[in-house]
């Protein structure tokens, strides 16, 4: 692995309109669409697998016998896993292509549902067999879909290498330290063994700030973040992914608890956020193309923080309708901001770097939701004894049979809405920082 000084005095700017007249005619004859179609079935089954596994927890903690405490250790093993690979993985479509890599994501799920849904019943909670099969078929249609009809949208630079030391640095950094706040929050292993493995993490971290700027080909091009606008808007995605990386979480509990519903009826119950997410998303997109995004990524961040504030006051007499209008100014608000935050951050790198700058994104905002639920979870559940807490998770319908712990339980859930809120507020600070641009 060779080491140069002449990646970091490199200016960013560099090599940005490399691929432009290639991106400008695809734009111009409407392939931009076409790409839209293929990365909407991947955006699909991400959303599908993340509600369907929001409704089935409860379901697979019953009939596997498993304690609360093993299914967040699930959850967060697997953010975990995609926290630490999504850095790779970008680097990897730069270098691979991003056509190539996107398709074999398609067929890589498919054939990891594919092996989920035909194992034995007790290692997969029974019945969510068909929620695995169900997947299949719609990764194969994206799969064939990608490969007849996306395009390698730049000329990929050959001989490219990857980065060992840097994935090898980071990857000790990263999981380290996050797992070792994940400890923190979900004790699972002495104190001793947690802080050696966060001043493991902190090490790896370092070594990685240290070494990676003399990498002639890194795993992450530090330098982007002398851009201002790369650099504020990563770090308000990051602070948007802690702010609300728990929330949904939070609301099933309150749903499930002092709201009464069963965990199907509160899962449905949170539609308002997915559909407002959903129909102001591509709006703000739109509108980012024109006026850029110093202004609607914090406008954005404002509604959701007004969102969260309200979340902050419900109670088990809340009716739905204002309980409705609460989810969706935060779905519409994170709708309004996560688009033109992305355009933004796309836009000041060049096109040969922004499949790096992709796995960048990614990163930083696992990373914020993992650093949420770490946060958030203890805050409102701590004081909650854990039969109370069971009992919600699995069978929801109220906390008549706790009334002890109902006071508890919405005083720790507002708490925690109070700081999404506020962290909300401080992303939509940093937002207003960033420069203007188009």
């Amino acid at each position: 692995m060779s080491f140069s000084r002449s990646s970091s005095d490199t200016p960013v700017a560099i090599g940005k309109e490399d691929g432009a007249t290639e991106v400008a005619s695809n734009q111009h004859n409407g392939y931009q669409w076409t790409a839209l179609s293929v990365t909407t079935v991947g955006a699909l089954l991400a959303s599908i697998q993340g509600s369907a596994l929001l409704i089935a927890l409860p379901n697979i903690l019953t009939e596997l016998q498993a304690t609360f405490l093993t299914i967040m250790w699930v959850l967060i093993g697997y953010l975990l896993i995609t926290t630490v690979l999504t850095p790779v993985i970008g680097r990897l479509a730069d270098i691979w292509g991003r056509k190539q890599l996107y398709n074999s994501g398609f067929m890589m799920f498919a054939l990891g549902s594919l092996v989920a849904g035909l194992a034995q019943p007790q290692f997969h909670g029974g019945d969510l067999i068909v929620g695995f099969l169900f997947n299949v078929p719609v990764a194969i249609f994206g799969a064939i879909w990608g490969l007849w009809r996306l395009r390698e949208p730049v000329r990929l630079a050959k001989r490219q290498h990857i980065d060992f030391i840097g994935a090898i640095t980071l990857t000790i950094g990263l999981t380290g330290t996050l797992l070792a706040l994940s400890l923190l929050a979900f004790p699972l292993l002495s104190q001793t063994i947690t802080y050696t493995i966060l001043a493991l993490g902190i090490v790896g971290l370092v070594l990685f700030g240290v070494i990676e700027p003399r990498i002639k080909e890194p795993l992450v091009q530090l330098r982007l973040f002398r851009d201002r606008l790369f650099l504020f808007a990563n770090l308000s995605g990051l602070l948007n992914g802690i702010a609300r990386g728990a929330v949904l979480f939070l609301l099933i509990f309150f749903l499930q608890g002092p709201y009464g519903q069963d965990p199907l009826r509160a899962g449905l119950m949170l539609a308002p956020f997915g559909a407002a997410f959903m129909i102001v998303g591509p709006l703000s997109g739109r509108l980012s193309d024109r006026a850029g995004s110093r202004v609607l990524a914090p406008v954005g961040l404002g509604i959701s923080a007004l969102g969260l504030l309200g979340l902050s006051t419900v109670g088990p007499s809340t009716p739905y309708w204002l309980l409705s209008i609460f989810m969706a100014l935060m779905g519409g608000g994170s709708g309004f901001f996560v688009s033109p935050n992305t355009n933004a951050i796309m836009s000041s790198v060049p096109a040969q770097m922004r499949g790096a700058a992709a796995g960048i994104l990614s990163m930083l905002n696992n990373t914020g939701q993992m650093l949420s639920i770490a946060i958030v979870f203890p805050l409102a559940l701590s004081a909650v004894p854990m039969v109370a807490m069971m009992h919600v998770f699995i069978y929801g319908g109220g906390m008549s049979q706790f009334p002890a712990a109902l006071n508890t339980f919405l005083h720790g859930v507002h708490l925690a809405f109070l700081v999404s809120f506020a962290l909300s507020v401080i992303a939509m600070i940093v937002a207003v920082l960033r420069p203007s641009h188009r």
